[in-house]
């Protein structure tokens, strides 16, 4: 679970706003993500994505910084939820409501283009899971994955 505070000048009031805004990926989530859209592999394309820029930052092309931009669309409308007592609370709607606020514009700055940058999108990606909880995730949908591949076998071998 992460917790952010985010201060944003509300558009209707022009008045200054503070607020706490909150991200987690559970492990089922997490194992979910793995399975039907390879948590790991877009984790690691973002990371030598990043890699590539901290070592030659002049020579970032657009492609690049767009696939980092929707990676981290993709994480925090994933990741996006209300506190309801102890729990997480998600919906599809309460994550579009959000990314169509001015508090999802300050945590996409805070991620993307204040000079601290790379830290905080760091500390967030790391911030949305409990210890280890990408590699038990990624175990799982192996696990899964070899299931359902030895099924298919099994029922290949029956055809014949």
């Amino acid at each position: 679970m992460l917790k952010r505070t985010v201060e944003y000048i509300n558009p209707f009031t022009d008045e200054s706003v503070v607020e706490e805004v909150y991200f987690n990926i559970n492990l089922a989530e997490a194992t979910r993500l793995e399975m039907y859209e390879d948590l790991s592999k877009r984790l690691q394309e973002v990371e030598d994505l990043a890699e590539r820029l901290r070592e030659n930052p002049s020579e970032a092309n657009l492609n690049e910084k767009k696939k980092i931009y929707s990676f981290f669309e993709w994480i925090v409308a994933k990741a996006y939820c209300i506190r309801e007592g102890n729990v997480p609370v998600k919906s599809e709607e309460l994550s579009e409501r959000f990314m169509s606020s001015e508090a999802y514009s300050a945590v996409l700055n805070w991620l993307m283009f204040e000079d601290n940058a790379e830290t905080n999108a760091a500390d967030f990606v790391v911030g949305l899971f409990p210890k280890n909880m990408i590699e038990k995730a990624k175990k799982i949908a192996d696990e899964q994955k070899a299931a359902e591949a030895s099924d298919l076998d099994k029922r290949l071998e029956n055809l014949s």
